[in-house]
């Protein structure tokens, strides 16, 4: 167990698409016993690796909580300072588990994650260094020259980007994966720092290196604090190509979209911002992504619906429509008050069907009031979407931090990860 705050966590499975090593029977006690993995990863600069073992008779549709038993596994120290991020993916041929985790100074690594029976362990295969942090300096001295204009205090922001920059250790604070690609089983890792930077890098199981390959090149004053990856293809000459669309969030209460266009290489070559709009007060702190395809007056449309809870206590819910390749138009938006402090944490059942309809989808939330609550999106008489309020568990861990969900062989939600100052298990 992390004997410091846990940042981030990922729920996974071994080879899910084979019962066996994910389920396994206890004849004598007449049990079946169900294995989560998960990492998580932690202000005490380590990675850990775990085990939940969920056990319920043959004839018992869901299990009870009391069936439930944590295991905690291998261990890797990460770099000397704390880890905010963590993402996981199979590999090309789904033998093989890789986990990316990033951190203070602009640290990125990547782990195999080893497997054999149900003795499981980790293995550090690769590292980079991206900053040159020069050490952290006091708020005070971090500042451009301050000038009154008008009764208003302003600030010639590109003098403070650039002491931020050189002085300030850069931290990553979100992290996110897309992968594998092609027979070189490429990794393109987006990664979200301190000082608005957003950079995407490529990582290659057979060389096991990372390479910066882009950067944003309007670099904001403001942190990024969330980034997804979503992905799309688009209409080439010949076939169709992958371009792949990321969004982010910072402490402004913005939400980006970029556009990260996919050379015939498999390589990103371009990254430009295509969307932005103001959604929270203050900050984006969590994101969920995914895209639906609908069809009205016999034409068929893509949609992008974006999930974000923030420091302001509210969950937003955004519709985007694809107008062109790269031109999105908002055709709905609905918000609610979901918590009594700042939303941390937000998970979306993605597993049911390819195409989901943001009716009917249930969504998870948590933050610092220690309340995990269960949340469906349905539509009204009029038929507008709204936020409707299914249930709240209290939390026995203070400062929850991140949330994973845990699914049976049937893709079924039994159960919601939670972790901060400790690890809770909520089975539904």
């Amino acid at each position: 167990m992390h004997h410091r705050l846990i940042t981030a966590t990922k729920v996974f499975r071994y080879e899910d698409d084979k019962e066996g090593m994910s389920e396994s029977a206890d004849t004598d006690k007449g049990l079946v016993v169900d294995h989560h993995f998960f990492l998580t990863a932690s202000e005490d600069h380590s990675v850990r690796l775990g085990c939940i073992k969920v056990s319920s008779a043959k004839s018992q549709k869901a299990p009870s909580s009391e069936q439930v038993v944590v295991n905690w596994g291998a261990a890797v120290d990460g770099p000397s300072d704390i880890l905010r991020a963590i993402q996981i993916k199979h590999s090309r041929d789904r033998q093989r588990m890789v986990a990316f985790c990033a951190g203070g100074k602009e640290h990125i690594m990547a782990f195999q994650v080893l497997n054999d029976g149900f003795k499981f362990g980790l293995e550090q295969s690769s590292g980079i260094v991206c900053g040159q942090g020069a050490g952290m300096v006091r708020a005070g001295s971090v500042g451009g020259r301050i000038i009154r204009r008008k009764g208003k205090w302003w600030t010639e922001k590109r003098k403070l980007q650039l002491e931020r920059e050189n002085n300030m250790e850069i931290r990553i604070l979100a992290l996110d994966v897309f992968g594998p690609i092609g027979e070189r089983e490429l990794y393109i890792v987006v990664t979200a720092t301190s000082v608005g930077k957003l950079c995407v890098y490529t990582y290659q199981s057979s060389t096991m290196q990372f390479a910066l390959v882009l950067q944003n090149s309007e670099v904001h004053m403001c942190p990024i604090l969330s980034v997804k990856i979503l992905e799309r293809l688009r209409k080439g000459d010949d076939d169709d190509q992958l371009a792949l669309f990321l969004v982010t969030g910072d402490t402004r209460g913005r939400l980006v979209i970029w556009s990260l266009e996919i050379n015939q290489d498999e390589e990103p070559s371009q990254l430009h911002m295509v969307w932005k709009h103001k959604i929270h007060q203050s900050g984006v702190n969590a994101l969920c992504v995914w895209e639906t395809n609908t069809t009205e007056a016999g034409l068929s449309w893509k949609y992008i619906c974006i999930l974000t809870g923030g420091d302001d206590q509210t969950l937003h819910l955004l519709h985007l429509r694809f107008e062109s390749s790269n031109k999105l138009a908002m055709v709905n938006h609905i918000q609610t008050l979901a918590h009594h402090s700042a939303v941390k944490c937000v998970a979306v059942d993605l597993r049911k069907k390819v195409d989901m309809d943001p009716v009917a989808t249930r969504i998870w939330s948590s933050g610092y009031d220690q309340v995990l609550k269960c949340w469906e999106i349905c539509s009204d008489q009029k038929g507008c979407l709204k936020f409707e309020k299914i249930k709240a568990i209290p939390l026995d861990i203070p400062d929850v931090s991140a949330i994973d969900l845990l699914f049976d062989l049937s893709r079924k939600v039994i159960g919601v990860l939670a972790v901060g100052h400790g690890m809770q298990t909520v089975m539904l």
